[in-house]
C-alpha cells in the first residue's frame, strides 16, 4: 500500500520498539534487507502506554539501541522508528465534505478524534491520509501524545541518530500488504492485537484489542473479535476477505486453525524481502513492521 504517512525519502535503517525486544534492520541499495538485529529487552524496561511513561528504564533501552545500531550500520544518522501499537492510536474518520485547504483539515480531524481518544487530542501529534471509499471520504488518522512521542525520539537522539520517520507497528506493517483482494492484517503483539482490513487499496476497518496476546485467545475473545470484524466488512461492503496475513509474532497452531475456520482461508505470514540466511525460525513474523517502514 502507498501510505502517505511515510515520506518519499525514507531512512535506510529502521528500529522497532516493543515491550519485549528491539528489532533493527538495514535496507541495501538493491531494496533487500541485508542486516538484521533482534535482541530481547529486560522485562519492565519498556511498557507501552498511551499516556504514561513508556521507557521505564531508558538507559537500558538506549544501551541496547546503540548496540543494535553498531551491529547493523554504525554510520547511520537517520532512523525510521516503529512504536508499539499500544502507544499510538489509529482511527477511521468519515467526512461528508473534505475541506479544500490543507490547514482546514487538521482542526476537523482533531475535533472528530476528540470523542474517541482516551487522551487530550490538543496535546497530541496528529496525521492522516485521505481515502476515497465508495465515493465517500474516509480518513485514516493517527494520533500520539506528544510526551509519549518525545520519549521515543529522545532515546533515538541519545543513541546518536535522528528520528527521520515515526509510525506505529501496524501502520508500518501495512506497507508490505499487497491488497489486490480484500485482505485482513492481524498484528500480534505482547500487549495488543490489531485487526485491519484493506479493500480496494484503502483501510476500511481498524480495531485494537488491549491485553489480548497472539499466544492464546483469552477465552475466545480474539476469535470473537476476528469474526465480528469479518462480518462487519462483509455486511458493509458486500465482499468477503480473501486473504489473511499475520505479523508481529508466530501464531499458535490453535489460533491458526481458529482463524482458518472463521475466515474460510488459512492465514499467511506477512512477507518481507529478507534473505533466507538472515532468518531464524521465529524472525519472519517479527520483521513485518521494521521492514515495512523501509519499504
Amino acid at each position: 500500500m502507498n501510505l502517505k504517512f511515510l515520506h518519499d525519502r525514507r531512512p535506510h535503517v529502521a528500529c522497532e520498539f516493543s515491550s519485549t525486544r528491539i528489532v533493527v534492520a538495514r535496507k541495501a541499495e538493491n531494496g533487500m534487507i541485508d542486516k538484521v538485529f533482534v535482541q530481547s529487552l529486560e522485562p519492565g524496561s519498556l511498557v507501552p502506554d498511551l499516556s504514561g511513561t513508556n521507557l521505564a528504564d531508558g538507559s537500558a533501552v538506549r544501551a541496547l539501541l546503540r548496540e543494535a545500531l553498531a551491529a547493523v550500520d554504525g554510520t547511520t544518522r537517520n532512523l525510521a522508528v516503529v512504536m508499539p501499537d499500544a502507544s499510538y492510536r489509529l482511527a477511521l474518520v468519515d467526512l461528508d465534505v473534505l475541506p479544500e485547504r490543507q490547514e482546514e483539515i487538521e482542526p476537523l480531524v482533531r475535533h472528530r478524534l476528540k470523542r474517541s481518544l482516551p487522551f487530550d487530542v490538543d496535546k497530541s501529534r496528529v496525521c492522516w491520509q485521505t481515502q476515497l471509499v465508495n465515493g465517500k471520504t474516509l480518513l485514516l488518522a493517527g494520533a500520539v501524545l506528544r510526551s509519549v512521542l518525545d520519549e521515543y525520539e529522545a532515546v533515538v537522539r541519545e543513541a546518536g541518530c535522528s528520528p527521520g520517520l515515526v509510525l506505529p507497528a501496524t501502520l508500518a506493517s501495512l506497507r508490505l500488504v499487497d491488497a489486490e483482494v480484500p485482505t485482513a492484517l492481524i498484528r500480534l503483539d505482547p500487549t495488543t492485537t490489531s485487526i485491519v482490513i484493506v479493500h480496494n487499496r484503502a483501510v476500511v476497518l481498524v480495531r485494537l484489542l488491549d491485553n489480548v496476546s497472539g499466544a492464546h485467545t483469552e477465552n475466545g475473545k480474539l476469535g470473537d473479535a476476528i469474526y465480528s470484524s469479518l462480518m462487519f466488512f462483509q455486511d458493509t461492503y458486500g465482499a468477503k476477505v480473501q486473504k489473511v496475513l499475520i505479523s508481529g509474532a508466530a501464531p499458535s497452531a490453535a489460533l491458526t486453525s481458529e482463524i482458518a475456520e472463521l475466515a474460510g482461508i488459512r492465514p499467511q505470514e506477512l512477507a518481507a524481502a529478507v534473505p533466507v540466511h538472515l532468518l531464524s525460525a521465529h524472525q519472519p513474523f517479527i520483521l513485518g513492521a521494521v521492514c515495512g517502514s523501509l519499504a
